[in-house]
């Protein structure tokens, strides 16, 4: 006997619907699990992307701060006279002295630019260095500006050998170097002037010491000086050759010995044994002029900090070195601002400063910590000249902020937007404090 009913072939309508409603439900879950998943990894690469980038900007400001006066900072006491030629930088220049660091302003956006300058000088390769220091005699002493030729003096025929078309040379007189070793400049003589503001240096007329930076466009042969107890002379001319940077023609004026315009430069006497007063050590203790080799137009470098605005409004960080094109250093940045500190009250005109005034310390007034930073020139109270001048001499360190997005929003749940990282450091600047501070 067989039992005989329907039999069943499917789901019901009721089971197929539920179904596809728990479906519906996972699938969603899943998507908004794997959203979210998705969202928070790209927020993490960006970032990473924009930890990445202030990481290297931070690495690249450091670098480029650290350098800035790199090749003369040793020669503070020195108002170095200078003029770029034309085709690298058309920059206006009158009296305008060589600094590391040359310009600090605020933009009309409100964004900070700054300039920063230096030579790839070594300080300490003894007789093997590729940057050597030579006695300089003038090859016509009446006539330093432009400085058209003189010669170099050298035991060393090697680092005379290395001398070639296209170096560059800071020319200037050791009598300062020297009188600032005496006992003038001892710490506990507050009263005294800094040195480039002594007139034990020069006339009390005057003020400062001069040098000048020049470039080589010819060199003669080495040859055995008649009058000089020094071994080798190499004559060399100064002025423009093909990729040259620096005129011999200076808007300042040019060397004077004793910094008196009025009075005509003349060569120390015969370099014999009894004029160089060559000390036991091998030091030149006499007044003399010297020539510190600082490279050639590839060890230069000058370097501009700036924000760019594009039509849209997105503000990028550009650097540009020397003439070359402008790097993007950080992009879709915001408030950019560079602030200066400095070892010497800002209210201090330069002329004014005193050895007491200088002690290396941004924050000299502990009672005022924040006093002795300037945001930009317009906050200095002695005028845009002086500015120039108080800058490059005294600052000793940077502050250096703005915040960076990214390109992209975010989504965390809430409305999106774009992923922030603040950027705030200090920096050090190298430069030296003048003598006997070194």
């Amino acid at each position: 006997m067989f039992l005989t009913g329907k039999v069943r072939s499917g789901f019901s309508l009721t089971e197929l619907m539920l179904a596809l409603l728990l479906t519906l439900i996972i699938g969603t879950g899943l998507m908004v699990t794997f959203k979210s998943i998705r969202s928070t990894t790209s927020d993490s690469i960006r970032a990473n992307d924009i930890t990445t980038s202030l990481k290297s900007l931070s690495n690249q400001l450091r670098y480029d701060f650290s350098n800035a006066g790199r090749g003369f900072t040793d020669l503070s006491l020195y108002n170095i006279q200078y003029q770029f030629m034309n085709d690298f930088i058309n920059e206006p220049n009158v009296g305008k002295n060589f600094h590391g660091i040359t310009d600090h302003t605020r933009e009309a956006d409100g964004n900070s630019a700054i300039t920063l300058q230096w030579f790839d000088y070594e300080i300490n390769r003894g007789a093997e260095s590729i940057t050597p220091t030579f006695v300089f005699s003038f090859a016509n002493p009446a006539v330093t500006n432009p400085l058209d030729a003189g010669s170099l003096h050298s035991n060393n025929v090697n680092a005379l050998n290395g001398v070639q078309e296209g170096d560059i040379f800071l020319v200037y007189s050791i009598a300062p170097m020297l009188t600032s070793n005496t006992s003038q400049y001892l710490r506990d003589e507050a009263s005294k002037p800094a040195p480039w503001n002594n007139p034990a240096l020069g006339p009390s007329t005057t003020v400062g010491n001069n040098a000048v930076l020049v470039q080589v466009n010819a060199v003669g042969a080495i040859t055995p000086p008649a009058t000089s107890s020094l071994q080798n002379e190499r004559a060399v001319t100064f002025g423009a050759v093909a990729g040259t940077i620096f005129s011999n023609n200076f808007p300042g004026g040019g060397l004077t010995r004793g910094m008196d315009p009025a009075v005509t430069l003349t060569n120390a006497s015969a370099l014999t044994d009894a004029s160089l007063a060559i000390s036991s050590n091998g030091a030149v203790t006499s007044p003399q002029f010297l020539a510190r080799k600082l490279g050639n137009s590839n060890n230069f470098h000058r370097v501009t900090y700036y924000v760019e605005t594009a039509a849209s409004g997105r503000k990028t960080l550009m650097r540009q070195h020397n003439n070359d094109d402008p790097e993007v250093i950080a992009i879709n940045i915001d408030n950019f601002q560079i602030s200066l500190g400095f070892d010497v009250d800002p209210a201090i005109a330069p002329a004014n400063v005193l050895l007491a005034d200088q002690n290396g310390s941004v924050n000299a007034n502990i009672s005022e910590p924040d006093s002795y930073w300037i945001e930009d020139s317009s906050a200095y109270p002695n005028g845009l000249d002086d500015y120039h001048v108080f800058v490059g001499r005294h600052a000793v360190a940077a502050k250096v902020s703005f915040t960076q997005s990214s390109l992209t929003d975010s989504w965390t749940g809430g409305p999106s937007q774009p992923v922030q990282r603040s950027f705030e450091q200090q920096f050090r600047i190298n430069s030296f404090l003048p003598m006997p501070y070194m």
